[in-house]
């Protein structure tokens, strides 16, 4: 086996971390849901979330640690469940009345910003820091 291949299947099988670090929560009360995306399509439907947590908010703030990722393109979704229900609370016209964010800060424009504002590549680690919308 040559040196080349050696390096390309451990590349292939290199895992990554990730830190979400989310900031400008409203209170402590509830959870932070993050939900991490590895393809558009994922992004896009909601139907396939790659990874999930649910975590504890810390004096307006709340952070996570995804170990093991592949390498890859990924996106995230977080939401304030402040009332514990597991979805996110919208009014009458769909506006959401608890706090939400994305990957990059990325904002949208009459909903979620696209996958290709929102996404970034890991390669071995990586730190998202999300500012909740309030």
């Amino acid at each position: 086996m040559s040196i080349l291949t050696i390096l390309l299947i451990a590349v292939h099988f290199q895992t990554a971390t990730l830190e979400v670090n989310v900031t400008n929560l409203k209170n402590d009360q509830g959870k932070v849901l993050i939900a991490l995306f590895d393809s558009e399509a994922a992004y896009r439907t909601e139907d396939r979330i790659f990874k999930a947590a649910r975590i504890e908010i810390i004096n307006g703030e709340a952070n996570y640690r995804f170990e093991d990722l592949p390498a890859g393109e990924y996106a995230i979704k977080v939401f304030h469940d402040e009332n514990g229900n597991d979805e996110i609370d919208t009014n009458f016209v769909g506006i959401p009345k608890e706090g939400y964010g994305f990957s990059n800060n990325a904002k949208g424009t009459m909903g979620p910003p696209s996958f290709e504002k929102a996404s970034f590549r890991i390669y071995d680690s990586a730190t998202q820091s999300i500012r909740i919308i309030n």
